[in-house]
């Protein structure tokens, strides 16, 4: 592991050559080169056989000269900043069996979360407040049985699941399509925060990168190349979680989906995934079943309940006067006490809102309470 205090310019410019070396390439060399996993740390290049070093010679030295002195800064101003090179002993073993993973990772936190047994838990950006609950329950149960909780730091069930893992001082990692030193999206800039302290964050992109679209879904096969499964909350049908999936198939993982109502389009996905071979779970049991060494850890005596609705943002924007209602209304039922204790508004208040959400069509009322009726 490279920290600043430790690291040579010069070990991070070769590095860095590898590092912007065409993937076509790295694939040749890693399995063509049979000392691959023998190559040398501090002086990489220096340790390739000629035919490599010549292929190698001048690939991208401008771009490794201008963001040479930008990661020696990065590294300076933190002593929990470090990059984590393919041949690192902190290099994750289940990530470096993936065919393209990342040469270098810049790390920012506990580098010690790497060393766990990990599950992904990923879904919709726009999660409804039981997909959210749903996550941080699950993001609980299995963190108590020490297992790192893996995300990708996005709205919804992504930052659900890494909240409930450090609000009880579980292990979490956040894998982010930027930069590590950006913060995206910027309201989550509280979250970056407690992940710094007491999770990790990982990236595969030199700091100062902005988030890009292509980089999402780039660092999904990362968030399913550290875990040992991936966990699909809520997902509609074009969802990246569902690539998180795909990856964690082609990475041979296994993959857990949590079922929903058929007429709820944030769990088609997981439906989909179920029909497909995903593993249905109802409850952190159905998961732990894959890790024996983990059941008998930290038992949790306690269910799980809190509610982790309110941690979110708004996310609707219907044009509605009683949009936070609305958003609280499952496409399951949902009874009104559930809505008078998440919204915190009395009973009268969720009364005339509620009418007012039927009549324009966005409700419907069903024995024991409530269903959302379109998005």
């Amino acid at each position: 592991m490279l920290h600043a205090e430790t690291v040579h310019p010069n070990t991070l410019r070769q590095w860095l050559r590898l590092h912007f070396t065409p993937l076509k390439l790295k694939r040749l060399l890693r399995e063509q080169w049979a000392g691959f996993h023998t190559m040398s740390a501090q002086q990489p290049l220096a340790s390739l056989p000629r035919f490599w070093r010549d292929k190698l010679a001048e690939e991208n030295e401008q771009s490794v000269a201008k963001d040479l002195g930008r990661i020696q800064r990065w590294l300076d101003a933190d002593e929990q900043h470090a990059v984590i090179t393919r041949v690192c002993a902190e290099y994750p073993a289940l990530l470096a069996e993936v065919d393209d993973a990342p040469w270098l990772l810049f790390a920012s936190g506990h580098v010690e979360h790497l060393s766990l047994s990990a599950i992904g838990i990923v879904g919709s950006r726009k999660a409804t407040p039981m997909g959210v609950s749903l996550a941080g329950e699950f993001s609980q149960g299995l963190g108590a049985h020490r297992l790192c909780v893996v995300s990708g730091m996005a709205m919804g069930i992504d930052a659900a699941a890494h909240q409930a893992a450090l609000e009880h001082g579980w292990a979490t990692i956040g894998v982010l399509g930027c930069g590590i030193d950006k913060v995206y999206p910027a309201r989550h800039r509280a979250l970056y925060g407690q992940m710094r302290e007491s999770g990790l964050l990982l990236s595969e992109y030199l700091p100062g990168e902005a988030p890009r679209v292509e980089r999402f879904p780039q660092r999904n096969r990362i968030i399913s190349g550290l875990s040992h499964g991936v966990l699909v909350v809520e997902a509609s049908v074009h969802s990246g979680s569902l690539q998180t999936a795909k990856h964690a198939l082609e990475q041979n993982r296994e993959v857990y989906a949590i079922p929903g109502s058929i007429r709820n389009p944030a769990a088609e996905g997981c439906n989909r995934l179920i029909q497909q071979g995903a593993k249905l779970v109802t409850c952190t049991d159905d998961v732990l079943v894959d890790f024996p060494a983990q059941e008998a850890l930290w038992p949790v005596d306690n269910p799980f309940r809190e509610n982790f609705s309110e941690k979110l943002p708004n996310f609707l924007e219907t044009g509605l006067a009683n949009p936070h209602l609305l958003a609280n209304v499952d496409f399951e039922t949902t009874s009104l006490d559930v809505l008078i204790t998440r919204t915190g508004l009395g009973v009268s208040d969720v009364v005339n809102q509620l009418i007012s959400l039927e009549l324009a069509g966005w409700i419907k009322q069903v024995p024991g309470g409530y269903v959302r009726m379109r998005r």
